[in-house]
């Protein structure tokens, strides 16, 4: 349509163009071919775009430019010098922006985020004798969905000998810029031993949009502590590749602290790719191994200290500052290091977590943490109709089932993975009722829909017998 369209990415921090273009739109630009000395010159009206889909398509761009041109003028040979192109010349910073082809296919996946896609596995590698990393690309050709670092990715997959395909999450280990996936999986169910046992490369699984509320802005500037443990560092990989990705492009790290805890050196995990990220960051990010069995491995090369993390550990590295804490790792990992954080008087708002399963970790608030209250769960028995299949169930609140427990013993099979209200894979519509759930999810929930792997049905406000009705 003859529009000009321009991604804006941090720069300089002066915003008096885009300033001008919003009291008054108008722009001129001009094109310069160094060359031949061809210019290209261009008047006309202009506007800012903060919001929509183009510009997630674009990794770092903060907004777009629009000119609508309405003179364009080209001058041949109008500069009287001539520049030659250097090998290496252009500056790095310009390669971390995409380009328009990328962006196009990007958006043709946004537009699908909803609905499963198929993803080809592109290269398969060993991360330990635990964890094997699947580098997926779509099958379709179109982009990956923007995701956040530290989201998971929803996959299915179907197993010979189960009825329907099995839907788990598995935490995304590629940065967002990234041009592929990449999930990092330990091998300990169904699901994980068939991906490290059966696919190979060129083989398909299903998967749909990024998701989950644990995720690291590379660009704020209270510095970070990342602490992870076992398994957990796979979204720790995800946000260390954004924080640097993001400290080249705009010339600002993040500071960053990673604390890591394995058993021994064996169940130690992308050790090379993190020594790389650490070199990269140019002493923006510090490093702490932690082994429990020292066993073969030499300090200071292949460790900074013996034992667990721990708040003495944390007290005589960390320099006296304000921190943001990020956990993921075992439940009891988890809970020990919130607790430990929580002792040291952290707010509970700077520690973030990422659970696995249904084990949850239990918080202690704050007095100015304002959580919405649960509703009392019925205590009586409930009828639920699952209104696509036509099915009916009663629920009895002494039988302690959640209603996706109740759909499956009623023959459905709601797509579901955490089982703890974690991933939002299990969300559903609610045509009528209400439900509530023994502790807050993590995932967020809209008031008419339900995470039905930990809701039950509500107390009825008014004392009837209405059946509560979900979209399955």
């Amino acid at each position: 349509d003859g529009t000009l369209t321009i991604p804006d990415f941090a720069g300089n921090l002066f915003f008096n163009t885009l300033g001008n273009i919003l009291t008054n739109p108008k722009a001129g630009l001009i094109f310069t071919d160094f060359n031949t000395g061809n210019v290209l010159q261009i008047t006309g009206d202009a506007d800012v775009i903060v919001e929509g889909p183009e510009i997630a398509a674009f990794q770092g761009a903060e907004r777009l430019w629009r000119v609508f041109p309405r003179k364009v003028v080209f001058r041949e040979s109008a500069l009287p010098m001539r520049w030659r192109d250097q090998a290496d010349g252009a500056s790095p910073n310009s390669l971390l922006t995409g380009d328009w082809e990328s962006a196009a296919r990007n958006l043709a996946a946004i537009e699908a985020a909803k609905s499963w896609r198929s993803f080809k596995i592109a290269r398969i590698t060993e991360e330990n004798h635990l964890i094997k990393s699947f580098h997926l690309k779509p099958a379709d050709q179109n982009g990956t969905l923007p995701n956040k670092a530290g989201q998971h990715l929803p996959v299915r997959v179907e197993i010979p000998g189960t009825d329907t395909p099995l839907i788990r999450t598995y935490t995304l280990s590629n940065g967002p810029s990234d041009d592929t996936y990449r999930i990092s999986v330990k091998r300990e169910g169904v699901v994980s031993s068939h991906l490290h046992d059966t696919l190979r490369v060129g083989d398909v699984i299903e998967a749909r949009a990024p998701a989950g509320e644990f995720h690291l802005d590379a660009d704020a500037k209270r510095p970070v502590v990342l602490m992870a443990g076992g398994i957990g560092i796979t979204p720790m990989i995800s946000m260390l590749r954004h924080i640097v990705y993001e400290g080249l492009r705009t010339r600002g790290f993040r500071p960053t602290w990673l604390f890591y805890s394995a058993r021994n050196l064996a169940d130690r995990a992308f050790d090379s790719e993190i020594i790389e990220l650490v070199k990269v960051a140019q002493g923006n990010i510090r490093l702490v191994r932690v082994l429990a069995d020292t066993d073969g491995a030499e300090p200071r090369k292949d460790y900074e200290a013996s034992g667990h993390i721990d708040m003495n550990l944390l007290r005589s590295l960390l320099p006296f500052d304000d921190f943001d804490f990020y956990l993921c790792g075992p439940p009891p990992f988890m809970q020990a290091m919130y607790d430990g954080l929580r002792g040291l008087n952290i707010t509970n708002n700077r520690i973030h977590a990422e659970a696995f399963g249904p084990a949850s970790l239990q918080r202690s608030l704050d007095a100015n943490d304002q959580l919405p209250e649960l509703a009392p769960a019925s205590s009586k028995a409930t009828q639920v109709e699952f209104a696509k299949s036509g099915q009916t169930a009663i629920w009895q609140p002494d039988a302690d089932k959640t209603l996706l427990e109740l759909a499956e013993d009623a023959g459905l099979a709601p797509e579901a993975s955490c089982r703890g209200g974690n991933c939002g894979t299990c969300r559903t519509k609610i045509a009528q009722g209400r439900v509530t759930y023994k502790t807050q999810p993590s995932a967020p929930v809209k008031p008419d829909e339900a995470l039905i792997c930990c809701a039950v049905p509500a107390a009825s406000e008014t004392d009837d017998d209405a059946p509560l009705i979900l979209e399955l």
